[in-house]
């Protein structure tokens, strides 16, 4: 599918249980990985104007030679996002090089993101290392990490470490308003709770969505959570047993709008259309708002 700056190549199909397939590799695809090079290359020299590409990889494997062709045409192109979805590709698999090299060389890129793509600790410690040299020595930075699905049971601690690390390489660097980080579904628990929580003030968005996290998890992040002053969108809906210790997170959001300026911008998320829907008054304080929210402050627009 293409779009006006979007490229995704993506195989759709579904067992009878409604599960996706994935593609296998065919040498006979091998023509059509180089076409999609060439194209990538030839829209940036001489279409892309002032825009810039989004690539998806979705449900068809990448082996190391399509990687190959298509990493030449990334590194030199406009290409503002590479993300990969459940690909299936078997071991060994030279993803993680591939990633750190496009991260290296093309400043153009600022956001990658990955679902269902299982590496070990060394290669993902290898793809946030580049983004931490890329944050903090270069003037273009990344801006969102994605990875959805890509740990079962929990992400390793050293390699949490390493995720936030490479954030505050951002923040501490070129980054005015922090990264945007989505570590959606990775079976995440109380075990890695004070880590994001010690590492909330070099975010600007963190989704959390579909843990394992309970409700004194919930209570220990929103208190971090009042303590932030970058953090401007916090998601953790779908959580096992989550209440989200409700008068918790609104306290922390009060907290958030007692400071100069802020009350403006989170009535500004605020749009009349929303508040219609959830029978609420656009004319209400800012923390009556939030007391209406209910639920929807699992997904709460800070400021």
């Amino acid at each position: 599918a293409v779009g006006d700056d979007r490229i995704c190549v993506w195989f759709e199909l579904n067992e009878e249980e409604d599960l996706e397939v994935i593609a296998d590799h065919d040498k006979k695809l091998m023509p059509y990985w180089k076409e999609l090079a060439n194209a990538i290359i030839h829209w940036s020299d001489y279409h892309s104007n002032k825009n810039h590409l989004e690539i998806y990889i979705a449900y068809i494997e990448t082996p190391n030679e399509v990687l190959d062709v298509l990493r030449p045409a990334i590194k030199q192109s406009k290409v503002k996002f590479a993300g990969f979805v459940h690909d299936g590709t078997p071991k060994s698999w030279k993803l993680a090089e591939f990633v750190e090299d496009i991260i290296q060389t093309n400043h153009n890129l600022t956001q990658v993101g990955f679902t269902g793509i299982i590496l070990s600790s060394e290669e993902w410690k290898k793809i946030f290392n580049a983004i931490r040299i890329r944050n903090a020595v270069q003037s273009s930075i990344i801006r969102y990490l994605g990875l959805s699905f890509c740990f079962d049971g929990g992400i390793n601690t050293e390699v949490l470490k390493d995720i936030f690390a490479s954030t505050s390489a951002a923040w501490d660097g070129k980054a005015a308003k922090g990264m945007r980080v989505q570590l959606l579904g990775n079976g995440m628990s109380s075990r890695e709770v004070s880590i994001i929580a010690e590492s909330l003030s070099s975010l600007a968005y963190l989704n959390l969505d579909e843990n394992r996290f309970g409700d004194a998890d919930a209570a220990a992040l929103a208190e971090a959570l009042s303590s932030s002053t970058t953090l401007r969108r916090f998601s953790v809906k779908g959580n096992n047993e989550i209440k989200i210790e409700r008068k918790a997170c609104i306290s922390a959001c009060n907290f958030r709008c007692l400071q100069p300026g802020l009350v403006r911008r989170i009535e500004s998320h605020m749009p009349n259309r929303w508040a219609r829907e959830r029978h609420i008054s656009p004319e209400l304080s800012t923390g009556g708002i939030l007391e209406q929210m209910g639920e929807d402050i699992c997904d709460a627009r800070i400021i």
